[in-house]
């Protein structure tokens, strides 16, 4: 994997909090950042509050009781109230630079049923990569191996390898 890593000029990985400490004993020089509304007690990431689950109200957004076409409708909404933060720090990345964006998913309690029971699970870490994929297509985006075979489909960046 080490070797595949050297590779990359710009990466940026979506991956989950207890997964970036393995990504992190990998690849020592990466910006790590949190895009979930909170973080574990342990970690102590700087966050990207514009990537946020919320709504165009600044409210949590969760799927509970929402369709998943619905709840990406109102992800996507809200990053268009946000576009100016997202769209600066997409122009801030610059060649050499490897990120690593953390979510909860697919640890937490709610992803976990989601996997057993439908066999796959919603993150808007997907949705993120979407928009990394359609703004900075110079990027390269890993998934890590969760998001790769769990994430569904239509929540799947169409441009992506794995780590």
């Amino acid at each position: 994997m080490e070797s595949r890593i050297q590779y990359y000029k710009n990466m940026i990985i979506l991956t989950s909090f207890k997964e970036s400490k393995r990504i992190l004993k990998i690849v020592p020089d990466i910006d790590i950042f949190s895009v979930s509304r909170w973080q574990p007690l342990k970690y102590h990431y700087d966050e990207l509050d514009f990537f946020g689950a919320f709504d165009i109200h600044g409210e949590k957004l969760r799927l509970k009781g929402s369709s998943i076409s619905k709840y990406k409708h109102k992800l996507f909404m809200y990053f268009v109230t946000r576009r100016q933060d997202i769209n600066d720090w997409l122009i801030s990345l610059d060649n050499d630079r490897h990120i690593m964006l953390c979510c909860w998913c697919p640890d937490s309690t709610t992803t976990r049923q989601q996997i057993r029971k439908y066999g796959n699970f919603v993150c808007h870490t997907g949705l993120i990569g979407k928009v990394i994929n359609r703004f900075r297509p110079d990027i390269d985006l890993l998934l890590d191996k969760d998001r790769h075979k769990w994430l569904i489909e239509d929540y799947k960046p169409k441009k992506y390898k794995v780590i």
